[in-house]
């Protein structure tokens, strides 16, 4: 590689040749749509928001304007929160945010039940172990001849 072309190397320049050699196209296909059908689902609004952000850097050119972020940020809100904020076309995306923030402040502290049934958690208990279950990690026998076997004293500060 020529020096000169390495001074004249900005630092997104140098990103975008990293993740174009090393990010292979099918997991860039894969987050692509995975932005698309990002949805806030049982995560709060802040959470909601952090990864839509995270998820941007896959699809810069969806939300390239602060509109398009809003939209795209609003389309993907739970419907009661939705409903609340639909009036907010237009405004940037921090009022927008700051809207639902204040929608989901004023909801009832149950998540799941403000869902829609088909939103539900399907099963949100674990299933039961069979009876016959044994935790193999469980010591059964005598521990006494292995308790003793530690080489260095343990050190306990005050």
């Amino acid at each position: 590689m020529d020096p000169a072309y390495r001074e004249a190397l900005t630092w997104e320049e140098f990103k975008e040749e990293v993740y174009d050699k090393y990010v292979p196209m099918s997991y860039r296909r894969a987050k692509i749509v995975e932005f698309h059908t990002l949805k806030q689902g049982s995560m709060t609004v802040t959470e909601y928001d952090r990864a839509l952000r995270e998820m941007t850097h896959y699809a810069p050119e969806l939300v390239d304007t602060d509109e398009k972020m809003a939209a795209k940020f609003r389309s993907g809100l739970r419907p009661e929160i939705r409903a609340a904020v639909a009036s907010r076309r237009g405004d940037p995306y921090s009022e927008v945010l700051g809207c639902a923030l204040d929608v989901e402040e004023a909801l009832p502290l149950d998540v799941e039940e403000a869902l829609p049934k088909n939103e539900r958690a399907i099963n949100p208990t674990p299933p039961a172990l069979p009876s016959n279950y044994r935790d193999k990690r469980k010591w059964e026998g005598n521990r006494a001849p292995f308790d003793n076997k530690r080489r260095f004293p343990t050190f306990r500060h005050p």
